[in-house]
C-alpha cells in the first residue's frame, strides 16, 4: 500500500509560448525539487494548468515526469476532468505512463450532491488500475464534500487519502480522525500548516513551495520534532510568500521560478503575464527571504 507523508509540491507546468511542455525547464524543477528533499511530486493539479492544457501536453507533461523521476519518489498523477468517464479515460492513460496514484477532484462545473460525489469516487476507484487520492477543493470546484461522504469513500480499498484544500479547519480536523495506515490526510491550505502538521496532518502539499521548496520541509520537519518557535516562524516566512498568490498566483509563482534560473513564466492562456507591481513584490519577497 502507498503510503503519502511529508512535502508533497503541486508541481507548476513549465512551458513555452506555444503551451508546449518545455523539457530542459521541467528536469530543472524536477531536480530542484528531488534534491531539496520532497517526498513526492502532484502534476497536473490546479497549479499545474490542467484545465487550459491540451490534452497530448497533459500526457507528455506525465511522461517526463516519470521518466525524470525514475521512481526516486512517488508521483501522483492529477487525471481531474469534467466527467466519469473522462477521469477513467485519464486514470488508464496515466497508469500506461507509470504514475504512482492518481488524484482527482469531482467532475466540475455542475452541481454534484452527495451521493453523485460518492459514486464517483466509488465508481473510479473500482476501475482505476492505480491507488485513488481525493481532492477537495471547493474554491474552484463549487463541490463540497460532507465529512460523512468522505468517511464513506475512504473505506473502499483503493482509495488511500485526501488532499484536503477547502480552507475549513474544522472540517479538516474531522478528517484526522480518519487517518490510518491505509488512508492518509494532506493539508493543501498553506495558511494552516503549522497547525495542521501539529493536530498529526500526514503531510501537505504546496503550490507557492515550488519557489521556497526548503522552507516547506524545513516547516514539516520542525512540526513532527514538536519544535513549536521554529514552526511558527517557518509558518510566518509561508505567510510572506503568500503575499504574492492573489489574483495571478500561477504567474507570480512562475516568475519566482524565472528568477531562480529554473524555468520561464509563460501559462496558458487566457491568463495573463503578471503585472509589474506583481513582479516586484514577487522579487522583493524572495530577496527578503534570502531565495535571490
Amino acid at each position: 500500500m502507498l503510503k503519502i507523508k511529508g512535502v508533497i509540491p503541486a508541481l507548476v507546468t513549465p512551458i513555452d509560448n506555444s503551451e508546449s511542455i518545455d523539457e530542459k525547464s521541467l528536469e530543472r524543477l524536477l531536480e530542484h525539487l528531488i534534491s531539496s528533499g520532497v517526498s513526492g511530486v502532484f502534476p497536473l493539479g490546479s497549479m499545474g494548468e490542467f484545465a487550459p492544457l491540451e490534452d497530448k501536453e497533459k500526457f507528455y507533461l506525465l511522461e517526463k515526469v516519470v521518466e525524470v523521476v525514475n521512481k526516486r519518489i512517488p508521483v501522483l498523477a492529477g487525471v481531474s476532468d469534467t466527467g466519469t468517464k473522462r477521469v477513467i479515460r485519464n486514470i488508464l492513460k496515466a497508469s500506461e505512463i507509470g504514475v504512482d496514484a492518481v488524484v482527482s477532484v469531482p467532475p466540475f462545473f455542475y452541481f454534484l450532491n452527495q451521493k453523485g460525489v460518492s459514486s464517483f469516487y466509488t465508481e473510479i476507484a473500482e476501475r482505476s488500475p492505480l491507488p485513488v487520492v481525493i481532492y477537495h477543493n471547493p474554491i474552484m470546484t463549487k463541490i463540497k464534500l460532507e465529512f460523512d461522504t468522505v468517511a464513506e469513500i475512504s473505506k473502499h480499498q483503493n482509495i488511500i487519502g485526501i488532499k484536503d484544500s477547502s480552507c475549513d479547519y474544522e472540517f479538516f480536523s474531522k478528517l484526522l480522525s480518519l487517518k490510518s495506515n491505509k488512508f492518509f490526510v494532506l493539508q493543501g491550505d498553506e495558511r494552516r500548516l503549522k497547525e495542521a502538521l501539529l493536530a498529526g496532518a500526514d503531510g501537505l502539499v504546496t503550490g507557492v513551495g515550488n519557489v521556497a521548496i526548503k522552507i516547506f520541509i524545513e516547516l514539516y520537519e520542525a512540526t513532527k520534532e514538536r519544535r513549536i518557535k521554529e514552526a511558527e516562524e517557518l509558518q510566518n516566512k509561508v505567510n510572506q510568500l503568500l503575499r504574492f498568490c492573489k489574483d495571478s498566483w500561477i504567474q507570480a509563482i512562475k516568475y519566482g521560478l524565472k528568477l531562480q534560473g529554473i524555468c520561464d513564466d509563460y501559462t496558458c492562456r487566457p491568463f495573463c503575464p503578471a503585472d509589474k507591481d506583481t513582479k516586484k513584490t514577487v522579487e522583493s519577497t524572495l530577496k527578503e527571504l534570502g531565495i535571490l
